[in-house]
């Protein structure tokens, strides 16, 4: 199975999505409840007006749960695959894990920091959708957290990414 998979994995998965992706746009575009909709559709609505005629649109609702699926077993392969790699490797060369223990308590560290950074006065429109959506203000301080630590490795990556180069250049 492996093997098969080296091989013609990502074939399977590029038909897959295009079959898929093929067969949403044919139930969109051939149900008689989107034929009305535009670019304008929900202008000069109010939000409950809004939400009236989205859930109308139940057409969607297909994409939407072979979305959530797809998204679920992506997730869970990751964390398995992960777990798996990181157990053997923990079994195998123990002093090798501790770079990976490392590098989570960095990323911890760095969303320590990051949501430290995080300001408690936001402007009128951040405080607005927040309210909006029933945003609490802590969920709000993890939010802005990991905003900034995204951020921070962002930065760093990209330094990495510029010190790696200039190194290569001088050798």
């Amino acid at each position: 199975m492996y093997s098969f998979l080296t091989k013609n994995g990502q074939t399977i998965a590029f038909v897959s999505g295009v079959v898929l992706s093929l067969l949403f746009i044919i139930l969109v575009m051939t149900n008689p409840g989107t034929a009305d909709l535009g670019a304008d559709s929900f202008t000069n609505m109010d939000s409950a007006e809004t939400q009236k005629k989205l859930v109308s649109l139940t057409q969607f609702d297909l994409g939407l749960y072979i979305t959530y699926f797809l998204l679920a077993v992506a997730a869970i392969a990751t964390v398995g695959f992960g777990l798996y790699h990181f157990i053997s490797l923990l079994i195998d060369s123990p002093k090798q894990a501790m770079t990976s223990v490392i590098i989570i308590v960095g990323l911890i560290v760095f969303f320590i920091v990051g949501k430290m950074m995080s300001s408690n006065i936001d402007s009128r429109g951040v405080m607005a959708a927040a309210n909006e959506f029933g945003v609490t203000d802590g969920q709000r301080g993890l939010i802005s957290g990991a905003i900034n630590t995204t951020v921070i490795v962002l930065v760093l990556a990209i330094a990495a990414l510029i010190i790696s180069e200039i190194r290569n250049l001088f050798k």
